[in-house]
C-alpha cells in the first residue's frame, strides 16, 4: 500500500490544485471499495469505512475549498474595448461608403430605396454637399416614416395634412406663394400664438421656402408622438384611404383630446401590433427565459464572471434601445412613460410631424426647434448679451478640473397618468431612485486592480456605498406627485432632491447622464457640445455608441462599471479586493498600461467634434430639405386641384336646396364645376327669441350671443374658404377661358363676409365700388374671378347685369349688418378683377309655391329641416 502512495504522491506534484484534489479523492475510494472485495464479511471494517468516509468527505470539502481561495482566478476580459474598437470601425465604414458624385447618390437611392429620386433631389445633393455634409446617403428613418403615405394620392394627403391640423395641439405651418406661415386652423388665420415647435419648424423653412411649392405641414406640439394606426389599417389601406366626409368621419366620432378613462396609450399601441404576437394576445405574464438585454450566461462565463456574481451588472449595450419591440414583450411597457400619457393618440393615418416618437408610432420625425433655436436653457455656448454662439461656453472649465461622479438634474416628468398608479416605474424616476438607495443591496463591480492596469477583478459593493461614492443625481421639482405611492412625501422620501442649477454647472462634471422624459431630452445637443461624456438613455441618430457617447440600459445596472472601467475603483472597491488582491493576480499575466480617463476624454471630444460636424442648423436643415422633395410630387398636385377636397360626385349627395338651381345655366355647367363648398353655419350671429316677431343682432363686429361666433368668426372662416378653395382654383385656371365654376352654399351672414374677405385680400382694392345689399332666401349670385392681368379690355367684355338690392324685402340673416374691414390681410397676393355678372337670382322659384310655416316647419314637409341638419344634407 506504502508504494502506491508514493507513487500517487509523484505524479501528482505535476496536477494543479484543483486536479490534484479530485485525483486524490479517486484514489480514497479506490481503496476503500477494494477492502470492501476482500473482507465482505467484516461489519466492524464496514462501521469503520462509514467514519472514514465521512471524515474523508469533509477533508476533502476543506482542502477544496482553500485551494479554490488560493487558486488565481481566470483573467476577466472587459468587453468595453472590442466594442469600442468595433464602433471605431463602424464609423469609418460608414463615413467611407457615403456617395462623393450626384451619380453615386442617385444609385445608391436607387438601390436602397427601391425607386427613382425625388424631383430636386440635384438642388439637395448639392447644397449638402456645398455644406460639407458628412451624411449623404443615411437616411433611412426619414423614408420608413414616409413610405406609409405612399398609398395616398396626392389631393388626399394635402386634404389630411389640412384635416388633422384642426385638431388640438396640432399647428400647421404653411408654405405658399413662397413663404412660409405659422396658422391655426381652428381659428382659421395666421396666429402669433402657435406653438414653439411650429415657429421653429418654420424658421428652418425660411431659408429655401421660396423654391418650395404650396403645401402644409402639421407640426405636433406635445414631446411625444400622436399616431397610432391598427395594424389591419396598415395592411389594408383601402379602409381609411379616403377622407372627403372630414376625419370626425375617419375617427369615428369628435376627437377628444383627452383619454378621460375611457383608454390609455397601452391599449391604442398594442392594436398596431401583429395579431400573433404577445401584446394583441394579452399574454402579458409570459416572459422569455432571459431579460431583454441579458447576454447568455456562456458569454458571461467566457468572460471570466460568473452569472451569480456579475449578471446584469457586467452586461453592456451595443446600441440605443429606441427599437425594443414592446409587441413582443407586453410586460416592459410599464417602465416607459409614454404609454401612460394624458393625451388621446390618433388612431388613423394623417401626417405628423414630431419632434421625438417610439417604435410603433408613424409620425414623421423633424428637428426639435430646441436643437435648431437658442436659449440660455439648453444651448451650449448661448451668449445672450450678443447674441451668438460661442464655440466654448463662459462656465466650461478644464477635463483635469472636472469632477468624476455622474451628475444630473431635472423634474420629475416623463410620464402621464392614463392609467394611475405607474409613476415609479417611469425612466426617471427608476434611476434616481436606484441612485438614492443607500442600503446593503449587494452589486458586482468590475475594476483594474493595480489601477491603471488591464488586470481586472471584481468585487461585490453594497449599493448604498457605490452611490455615495459616484453619484450626484436629484430632482428638482416634484411633477405630479400626488399620482405617486405615498403622494409628494412618499415620492421625496424615495428619491433625492435638490436645488435647480444653470445649465452651465453640469460642464464641472464629466459624466453627464441624459434621461429623456416622454419623448426626446431638449439638452441633448448642449451635453454633445460640451467638453464632457455624456451617458445616454434614448438617442437616435447616426453616430455610433461607445465613441461619442456611452448608451445605457433601461435598467441602469451597468452604469457602476461603466464608471469604474473609465475612472478606476473608488477608495471603497480597493478596500473590497485588499483581503484577496495577490490571488487575483492570474499566473504569467502581462499586464499594460490603462488610462481610462484618457480614453474616456476621447469619447468626449470625439462626441463633441462630432456635434461641430453634423449638428450644425445647416445639418438640420438637410433632412428638412428631403421631407420636402419626398412629398413635394404629391403635394403639389393637390394643391391645384381644390376639386379633390370637396369632390360631386353624384347628384344623390347634393342637397335638395341645391338641386332647384338644376335648371339654372350654372348648373348646365356641372360637367365643368371645381368644386361644391357647403359653408356650415353652426354656431349663429344672431336670434330670433322664441314666439316673438323679429331677430336680435348685436351692434359691432365683436358681439356674439352665448355659444355663438361673432362677425369677425364669421370672416375668419371665410378667409379661410378662400385661402384653402378660392386661392388654388384660381391658379389652376390661370390664362383658361371663364369656363370652370365654384359653387358655394352657405348662410347669407356668410356670404357678406365671403365677399368682403375675397375683395379684402388684395391691395388696391376699391371694394366701394360694389357693395353687398343681402339676397333672397336661395338667391344666388354670380361673379367671374380672375388675376387683373388675364381679363379682357372692357370694351371687349359681356355686359354685366348687375342688381345690388333684391326685388323682395330680404331676411336679415340675408342681410348685411356693418360692413366688413377693407384693410388686406395679405398685400403680396396678386390683384384680383372681380365683375358681378349678376345678383339675387331667384327664378328657380318660379312655380313653387311657399307652403304654410315656412322653412323650418316639418309639419308641412318633412324635407324642411332646421339649419344644422340642412347643411348636413340629411333629407
Amino acid at each position: 500500500m506504502s508504494s502506491i502512495a508514493i507513487l500517487n504522491h509523484r505524479y501528482l506534484k505535476g496536477m494543479s490544485p484543483r486536479v490534484r484534489i479530485v485525483a486524490l479523492a479517486g484514489a480514497a475510494l479506490t481503496l476503500l471499495f477494494l477492502a470492501q472485495v476482500l473482507f465482505p464479511q467484516s461489519n466492524r471494517f464496514l462501521a469503520n469505512t462509514q467514519r472514514w468516509t465521512t471524515a474523508s468527505s469533509s477533508i476533502i470539502r476543506s482542502t477544496f475549498l482553500r485551494a479554490k481561495a488560493q487558486a488565481p482566478r481566470r483573467p476577466i476580459h472587459h468587453p468595453i474595448p472590442k466594442l469600442m474598437a468595433d464602433a471605431r470601425d463602424q464609423f469609418d465604414q460608414k463615413i467611407n461608403r457615403q456617395s462623393k458624385t450626384l451619380q453615386q447618390a442617385v444609385e445608391e437611392y436607387e438601390r436602397r430605396y427601391q425607386r427613382a429620386p425625388p424631383k430636386g433631389f440635384d438642388a439637395w445633393f448639392d447644397f449638402a454637399k456645398g455644406n460639407e455634409a458628412l451624411i449623404i446617403d443615411e437616411y433611412d428613418q426619414l423614408n420608413r416614416d414616409l413610405d406609409r403615405f405612399w398609398v395616398f394620392t396626392g389631393a388626399e394627403l394635402r386634404r389630411r395634412c389640412i384635416q388633422v391640423g384642426f385638431l388640438p395641439s396640432v399647428d400647421l405651418v404653411r408654405v405658399q406663394n413662397g413663404s412660409t406661415r405659422t396658422i391655426d386652423v381652428s381659428k382659421g388665420f395666421v396666429d402669433s400664438e402657435v406653438g414653439a415647435r411650429a415657429k421653429g419648424f418654420r424658421i428652418m423653412l425660411e431659408k429655401f421656402q421660396d423654391r418650395l411649392p404650396d403645401m402644409d405641414f402639421p407640426i405636433n406640439e406635445k414631446a411625444e408622438g400622436r399616431i397610432l394606426v391598427p395594424w389591419e389599417e396598415t395592411q389594408f389601406s383601402n379602409l381609411t384611404a379616403d377622407s372627403s366626409l372630414g376625419i370626425e368621419h375617419v375617427l369615428g366620432g369628435e376627437f377628444i383630446p383627452d383619454w378621460r378613462g375611457d383608454g390609455n396609450v397601452w391599449e391604442a399601441f398594442r392594436r398596431t401590433c401583429t395579431p400573433s404576437s404577445q401584446a394583441r394576445r394579452l399574454f402579458t405574464s409570459l416572459r422569455s427565459h432571459l431579460k431583454e438585454g441579458q447576454i447568455p450566461i456562456s458569454r458571461l462565463a467566457n468572460a471570466g464572471v460568473t452569472a451569480e456574481g456579475a449578471s446584469e451588472d457586467f452586461v453592456f449595450p451595443t446600441d440605443i434601445d429606441d427599437k425594443y419591440d414592446f409587441c413582443d414583450h407586453p410586460w416592459a411597457h410599464y417602465n416607459q412613460g409614454h404609454f401612460f400619457s394624458d393625451w388621446r393618440s390618433i388612431h388613423a393615418l394623417y401626417p405628423m410631424f414630431s419632434p421625438a416618437k417610439g417604435a410603433g408610432y408613424s409620425d414623421i420625425l423633424i428637428p426639435s426647434h430646441y436643437y435648431f433655436s437658442s436659449t440660455k436653457r439648453y444651448t451650449y455656448g448661448w451668449d445672450s448679451v450678443h447674441m451668438e454662439i460661442k464655440d466654448v461656453d463662459d462656465m466650461e472649465v478644464s477635463w483635469e478640473d472636472k469632477s468624476d461622479d455622474i451628475f444630473w438634474r431635472g423634474a420629475t416628468t416623463g410620464g402621464g397618468s392614463s392609467p394611475p398608479g405607474y409613476l415609479a416605474q417611469y425612466q426617471r424616476h427608476r434611476f434616481i431612485k436606484m441612485a438614492s438607495d443607500s442600503s446593503e443591496i449587494k452589486k458586482t463591480v468590475v475594476f483594474a486592480d493595480p489601477p491603471g492596469t488591464n488586470n481586472f477583478v471584481a468585487a461585490s459593493m453594497s449599493i448604498g456605498q457605490l452611490n455615495s461614492d459616484l453619484m450626484d443625481v436629484a430632482f428638482t421639482k416634484a411633477v405630479g406627485c400626488m399620482q405617486y405611492p405615498g403622494g409628494c412625501d412618499g415620492m421625496r422620501k424615495d428619491h433625492r432632491f435638490a436645488d435647480a442649477v444653470p445649465l452651465g454647472e453640469n460642464w464641472r462634471h464629466k459624466y453627464l447622464i441624459d434621461v429623456d422624459g416622454m419623448g426626446y431630452s431638449a439638452r441633448l445637443f448642449a451635453l454633445r457640445r460640451a467638453q464632457v461624456h455624456s451617458v445616454h438613455r434614448i438617442h437616435v441618430g447616426v453616430d455610433p455608441t461607445l465613441l461619442h457617447y456611452i448608451p445605457v440600459s433601461q435598467l441602469y445596472s451597468e452604469i457602476y462599471n461603466i464608471h469604474a472601467y473609465f475612472s478606476g475603483p473608488s477608495k471603497a472597491m480597493l478596500a473590497a479586493s485588499n483581503a484577496t488582491r495577490e490571488t487575483y493576480q492570474a499566473a504569467g499575466l502581462n499586464t499594460r498600461k490603462l488610462d481610462g480617463d484618457a480614453e474616456l476624454r476621447k469619447i468626449a471630444m470625439a462626441g463633441r467634434d462630432w456635434m461641430f460636424k453634423v449638428g450644425r442648423k445647416i445639418d438640420l436643415e438637410s433632412p428638412t430639405r428631403r421631407v420636402d422633395r419626398l412629398n413635394r410630387s404629391k403635394n403639389i398636385r393637390s394643391s391645384q386641384n381644390p376639386r379633390s377636397l370637396y369632390p360631386i360626385s353624384s347628384e344623390n349627395n347634393i342637397s335638395a336646396s341645391v338641386r332647384l338651381m338644376h335648371e339654372t345655366a350654372l348648373w348646365a355647367a356641372r360637367s365643368k364645376v371645381l368644386a361644391l363648398i357647403l359653408v356650415c353655419v353652426v354656431v349663429i350671429a344672431e336670434q330670433k327669441p322664441f314666439g316673438k316677431d323679429g331677430y336680435i343682432r348685436g351692434t359691432g363686429r365683436t358681439f356674439k350671443f352665448d355659444q355663438g361666433e361673432s362677425l369677425e368668426d364669421v370672416r375668419r372662416r371665410a378667409s379661410q374658404v378662400v385661402e384653402e378653395f378660392i386661392e388654388p382654383a384660381l391658379k389652376m385656371c390661370r390664362g383658361q377661358p371663364p369656363e370652370r365654376h365654384l359653387v358655394v352654399v352657405a348662410h347669407g351672414i356668410f356670404n357678406s363676409e365671403f365677399l368682403g374677405a375675397l375683395l379684402a385680400r388684395r391691395k388696391n382694392v376699391a371694394t366701394g365700388s360694389w357693395e353687398y345689399q343681402g339676397m333672397t332666401n336661395t338667391g344666388w349670385t354670380r361673379a367671374q374671378v380672375g388675376y387683373a392681368d388675364e381679363l379682357p379690355p372692357s370694351s371687349s367684355a359681356p355686359a354685366p347685369s348687375i342688381r345690388t338690392d333684391p326685388e323682395t324685402p330680404v331676411n336679415p340673416s340675408s342681410a348685411p349688418s356693418d360692413p366688413p374691414p377693407r384693410a388686406p390681410i395679405d398685400t403680396d397676393l396678386e390683384r384680383l378683377a372681380i365683375r358681378i355678372l349678376c345678383t339675387d337670382v331667384t327664378s328657380h322659384l318660379q312655380g313653387v309655391h311657399r307652403q304654410k310655416g315656412g322653412i323650418g316647419s316639418q309639419g308641412y314637409d318633412d324635407k324642411q329641416k332646421d339649419l344644422r341638419a340642412f347643411f348636413a344634407g340629411k333629407t
